[in-house]
């Protein structure tokens, strides 16, 4: 999966990497909330968590239906004594096509770094471990036009670690992103 997860993400940045023209997005940005799932991936057989998650997006237009998003999301989700802390950093490209006048799909990917923290609590005794680690994400989701300058924006996330600790998650997320 990780391999295909990287190769899936490198052909679609090459083949959605046009040349700027008509159409182009001017910058923006994007604040969400939502619902983390899994976090445990691979690496956990079992963790089945949930928790909640922040995102701050900040993009531009770089060719017709294209943009260029930088990300820093926060994760959070705990299961049977065992807390994961998840902060990201992705640049992603993201391709938005117009399924009406008010309303877009977007189909992103993207990398980057993600700092995940472990805390294992057994009863009086805790465990803790950090490490960053490199990550791939694939992203869909829907806006919808609210004003000339503003969207409501629902995505999905799916971020696994290239690295160690094989942590994959799910995350679904409502919004705003605005015109700067």
């Amino acid at each position: 999966m990780r391999k295909s997860l990287v190769m899936g993400s490198l052909v679609g940045a090459l083949a959605l990497a046009a040349p700027a023209g008509a159409g182009e997005r001017s910058w923006y940005m994007g604040l969400e909330a939502g619902l983390e799932m899994d976090g445990g991936g691979r690496g956990s057989p079992g963790f089945d968590g949930g928790g909640l998650a922040g995102l701050l997006t900040v993009g531009t237009g770089i060719g017709s239906h294209l943009n260029l998003e930088g990300e820093l999301g926060y994760r959070s989700t705990s299961d049977d004594g065992i807390d994961i802390d998840q902060t990201t950093l992705l640049l992603s490209v993201v391709y938005e096509a117009p399924l009406s006048k008010d309303i877009s799909i977007n189909i992103g990917v993207g990398v980057g770094a993600d700092r995940v923290a472990v805390d294992y609590n057994f009863g009086l005794f805790q465990i803790s471990d950090s490490e960053i680690e490199a990550v791939a994400q694939f992203k869909i989701g829907l806006s919808m036009d609210i004003s000339d300058s503003a969207e409501l924006m629902a995505n999905y996330r799916y971020v696994e670690t290239l690295t160690d600790s094989a942590i994959d998650d799910s995350t679904l997320t409502v919004g705003i992103r605005f015109d700067l």
